[in-house]
């Protein structure tokens, strides 16, 4: 099951546009507070946290998916 999630996750982001994906990377893997990480790309903090918002409500949506087809 859990391979299989990883997958699912990253069928996910691979869908996600650039920006999402990038900010998506910073904050899971890199551990990267918002505030650093819209100086980084010289966006606003609710940029960061509007685009985290749309990243986690597809990675959602995908679990959802998968898990109901079980």
């Amino acid at each position: 099951e859990a391979k299989e999630l990883e997958e699912i996750i990253n069928k996910t982001m691979v869908k996600m546009p650039e920006r999402q994906l990038r900010i998506f990377k910073m904050h899971r893997l890199e551990n990267k507070k918002y505030a650093d990480i819209a100086e980084a790309l010289s966006v606003s903090v609710k940029t960061v946290e509007a685009e985290m918002s749309k990243a986690l409500k597809a990675l959602r949506k995908e679990i959802e998916f998968y898990t109901s087809s079980l």
